[in-house]
């Protein structure tokens, strides 16, 4: 939690605090078609399975609080790049979730 001024606290930007996890989906979503998202993984069927689902669930969480905060955000008349940020995220969502296992 960072300062705000005397005896105040600001909340951190989730926009900014994850600024190498958008860089690293636009770099995915650059090099993984839509419309054919398989993709080869080296390791186990199981370990595979467990690293998309974990990273399937953790940026749909990301999306539905950038989304919820940017709709908080329109309402006092600022605008917010939680909607841009929202769409990265939900693009890889999409090519992970087309993988073979990233949806069953």
């Amino acid at each position: 939690v960072e300062s705000g001024g005397p005896g105040q606290t600001k909340k951190p930007s989730v926009v900014a605090e994850t600024a190498s996890l958008q860089r690293a989906c636009r770099e995915f979503n650059v090099n993984v078609p839509a419309a054919d998202a398989a993709l080869a993984f080296p390791v186990s069927d199981a370990i595979t399975k467990k690293l998309m689902t974990g990273t399937i669930g953790a940026l749909s969480g990301l999306i539905c609080f950038l989304l919820e905060e940017n709709r908080r955000v329109k309402e006092t008349g600022v605008i917010a790049m939680g909607e841009a940020v929202a769409a990265t995220f939900l693009q890889t969502v999409w090519r992970l979730v087309n993988n073979p296992h990233g949806y069953s």
